[in-house]
Formats: C-alpha cells, sequence, structure tokens
C-alpha cells in the first residue's frame, strides 16, 4: 500500500545536538503507525518537523507531493494536523468556541464536522458550552483531538495523548483513534504507553537516541526482547 506520509532520511539539528538521524518511516493510508521509545528517543521531536515546527533536513512527502519548503499553515491546509502533548486549548473559551478555531483555514459551515466530533466525543456535546479549563484531562484530551478533527486531515499526528490520563480515559481515547483509522483516516500516534499502542497500531516503529531500532508489525515488535524488556514488563502500563 502506497504512504500517505513518507520519511527518507530525516536529519533534525538542536544546537549542536542532532535529535534525528536518517529516520525513514511510511504511514499508508488509512492506518495507525506508532511510534515508541524512552524520553528523549526523539519522538515529539519527529512530529513536529513533519508538521514544520521544526527546521530538518531530508525528505517528506505528502501524498506524493514533496514538503520540505512548505511552512506549518502550508502543511496544515494540505491535511496534516498535529496534537501536541500540551493541548494548547483556550481555557477561558467555551468547548464549542474551541473546537470552531480548529476550522481557521477551512471556509463553509463547522456545523457537520461539529456533529462528526460530538459522535464521536458525545461527552463534549454535553460540556458544549463550559469553558475548556472546567475540563477533566481526558476531556480536555478529546476537545484536542475534536479540535484537530474540525479542520478535515487527512493524517493526525497525536503526541502522548494517553499521558497523565486514568485508565479508563485512555480507553476511549484510543476507542476513538481506532474509530477514526476505521473511517479510513491515517495517524501517526507517538505514546510511551506500548501495550496500550501496539494493540491498536498497525504498525509500530522503535526509536532510540533519534535512530529507527527497530520496526514491524504489532505482534514482531511486542515478540522482541528489547521491547518486552524495557516496555512490556514490569515497566510496562496498561490501558
Amino acid at each position: 500500500m502506497p504512504a500517505l506520509l513518507a520519511l527518507d532520511h530525516l536529519d533534525v539539528t538542536h544546537g549542536s545536538q542532532r535529535a534525528l538521524h536518517g529516520v525513514s518511516l511510511g504511514v499508508p493510508q488509512g492506518r495507525i503507525v506508532t511510534i515508541l521509545g524512552e524520553n528523549g528517543a526523539g519522538k515529539s521531536t519527529l512530529l513536529h518537523a513533519v508538521i514544520g515546527a521544526l527546521p530538518c533536513s531530508g525528505s517528506i512527502v505528502f501524498d506524493g507531493r514533496p514538503i520540505e519548503g512548505f511552512d506549518l499553515e502550508a502543511r496544515v491546509r494540505l491535511g496534516l494536523s498535529l496534537v501536541p502533548q500540551q493541548r494548547e486549548l483556550f481555557g477561558g473559551m467555551s468547548v464549542e468556541d474551541n473546537l470552531r478555531l480548529g476550522r481557521f483555514h477551512r471556509s463553509g459551515s463547522s456545523q457537520p464536522m461539529l456533529r462528526e466530533v460530538f459522535a464521536l466525543f458525545p461527552r463534549l456535546q454535553e460540556r458544549r458550552r463550559g469553558q475548556a479549563g472546567t475540563l477533566s484531562g481526558g476531556e480536555q484530551q478529546m476537545l484536542a483531538i475534536g479540535r484537530a478533527l474540525m479542520g478535515e486531515p487527512r493524517l493526525l499526528m497525536l503526541d502522548e495523548p494517553s499521558l497523565g490520563l486514568a485508565p479508563q480515559a485512555v480507553s476511549q481515547i484510543l476507542r476513538a483513534v481506532v474509530a477514526l483509522r476505521d473511517n479510513g483516516l491515517s495517524v501517526l500516534l507517538v505514546e510511551q504507553n506500548a501495550r496500550a499502542a501496539l494493540r491498536i497500531a498497525d504498525h509500530g516503529v522503535l526509536l532510540e537516541h533519534g535512530r529507527v531500532a527497530l520496526e514491524g508489525s504489532p505482534e514482531d515488535i511486542a515478540a522482541d526482547g528489547r521491547i518486552v524488556e524495557a516496555y512490556l514488563g514490569l515497566r510496562g502500563a496498561t490501558a
């Protein structure tokens, strides 16, 4: 299956430190690719380079089109969207107004996408008039994902969506990600909860010190001794 997103020898340097070393990977249409790795492995750096928030060298091809020279806004208009760890919500604004901000680059009514987001996350419809800052952590993550979906992306990138959430909220979020994949959306998922991530992924990539150390099917990744010891053993989280 051809890749919707293809990275070839991607390098990122922070000052004198190289954060990514020749990373190559692909995200096929309608598939979930999860990136695993310890803190500092380069996972978030990779997502920020793809969206255009960090300078990089190498090749980034989206839907057959090289986009290295595109700025962040142009990449969003093409159909890339990133939900960062910090979520970056406007706490004093209502849930619905936060969602509507996700359509800043789209013309036409926001109502059809609002209905889709509320169908995916009914809790957001219940809280639509409430301030975003009053939501629980899980609800805020739903809102951050919902806002990204308002822009009708073709590739959704999620940076640690389970971070700091209760197990029930993690399960809700990951079920939503699977539903989005099943509806044809491509997902690039950065996640330290390896057990939960591999459960829903179609393909896995392990980053170590900014390099691809291992990749393959979730079954192959989960069977690798390094993954079992570091991520799926006593230190493995459950969803």
